[in-house]
């Protein structure tokens, strides 16, 4: 009894790893005497055999591609749509920003005496005039380039966004067919197990086996089902979150089976994908906006003790009596510069180095991050190459050899 559960417990190791393997076909394995004792065509049909029978009913439709639901996702994303309209609200305020104040139309009437007196008296007039506030030279050249930085900004946020929505795709895409993959594993491992199990159950009818033996054997086998349940759930989970992404509606949620992805890791090194990062990541792109926004706010709060001018015209009607005319020009006077200039002066200072500090933690976390997701890639690649040529071949003869042994009652 106790040689026969060991070899109970190695022949389920055989079978999950050749499993994880490419697709095996084995052939049926002879016992000595379990024609006579298998059961007949009418016999009851066991769980797994009724789960087996569920997989292979699976619907199948028409397969996506990575690239098509890539291109669907960008053309429908609201969070990329949220975004290029923010870019194009941004887009017009350079013209603002570089525009003067709007001039200012005035209009009054000076009378002498109680009763109206235009025409009889000189000091009875009515004026009308435009008056005109002409920023400090340089004033709206760097409030057009703080505008600018911000719509450079709107548009690194639209790649990043871009770049965001092709990521997440991408992962449910290659966490989809990994989830096929291991329901294919499991189906392979249940007919292993369950090819096991009538070994085991033809050998009890011969008597060579205790009872136990086929009890743990058929145990073994229906816990696939279970499994096959959880991992078909979530494969119906991934096919909402990709119709999530590319905008489509829960009834047509469903991509077809995924093909094997050909995947290489980057042959760059640590450091080149560091300066990769560093000059070409939207989101440290966007940073550099910010700094370039703040370093001309903190130049504008600078300039702007320096004073406005408004310059003024009117014309005055005195009735019959000669008119006139009248120019004026008017500046503002920094009186409470230690309470307004000064403290803007600070405050943008501090903004710039803010958003100076705030790109170099960014970059160093992602060339941190890079560094760990290439090392992990590469070491991967290494144990496929080590599974594939190595422990997989291996395990697929020991598995062989352990259903024949088995089966032969060794």
């Amino acid at each position: 009894m106790r040689r026969s559960s060991s070899a109970i417990r190695r022949l389920r190791k055989y079978a999950l790893a050749l499993a994880a393997s490419t697709s095996v076909q084995l052939g049926v394995v002879p016992v000595a005497g379990a024609a006579e004792a298998a059961g007949t065509p009418g016999s009851p049909r066991t769980p797994v055999q009724i789960a087996h029978d569920h997989a292979a009913s699976r619907p199948t439709k028409a397969a996506w591609t990575l690239p098509a639901l890539v291109a669907q996702a960008l053309a429908r994303s609201p969070a990329i749509a949220a975004k290029e309209a923010a870019v194009a609200a941004a887009s017009p305020r350079r013209i603002l920003a570089g525009a003067w104040p709007e001039p200012m139309f005035s209009s009054g009437f000076k009378n002498m005496g109680l009763l109206p007196s235009l025409g009889r008296d000189e000091g009875t007039e009515l004026r009308v005039g435009i008056a005109q506030t002409v920023p400090f030279p340089g004033k709206t050249t760097l409030r057009s380039e703080a505008a600018d930085a911000a719509v450079a900004r709107a548009r690194a946020d639209l790649e990043q966004a871009r770049r965001d929505i092709v990521k997440r795709v991408k992962e449910a895409w290659f966490d989809l067919y990994g989830t096929q993959r291991e329901l294919q594993i499991n189906a392979e491992t249940r007919l292993l197990l369950d090819r096991t199990a009538d070994v085991a159950l033809a050998r009890y009818r011969l008597g060579r086996v205790g009872q136990m033996d086929v009890l743990r054997a058929e145990l073994e086998a229906a816990r696939t089902i279970d499994e096959h349940a959880m991992l078909e759930a979530r494969e119906q989970s991934l096919h909402g979150a990709l119709a999530g992404l590319v905008g489509l509606s829960v009834p047509d949620a469903h991509f077809g089976t995924v093909a094997t992805p050909d995947l290489q890791v980057l042959s760059v090194t640590a450091d080149q994908l560091a300066e990769r990062i560093k000059d070409r990541a939207p989101a440290l792109t966007a940073a550099a906006h910010d700094i370039a926004r703040a370093d001309r706010t903190a130049e504008l709060a600078k300039l702007d003790v320096l004073p406005d001018f408004t310059l003024m015209g009117q014309l005055m009607n005195r009735g019959a009596m000669p008119g006139g005319w009248e120019v004026s020009a008017s500046v503002d006077l920094p009186m409470f510069y230690g309470q307004k200039q000064a403290q803007m002066v600070a405050e943008s200072a501090a903004m710039a180095e803010e958003a100076r500090r705030d790109r170099d933690r960014m970059a160093s976390e992602m060339v941190a991050m890079a560094r760990e997701e290439l090392a992990m890639a590469r070491s991967a690649a290494t144990r496929e190459t080590l599974l594939r040529t190595t422990l997989l071949p291996r395990a697929r003869s020991a598995l062989q050899a352990g259903l024949a042994g088995y089966g032969a009652g060794t």
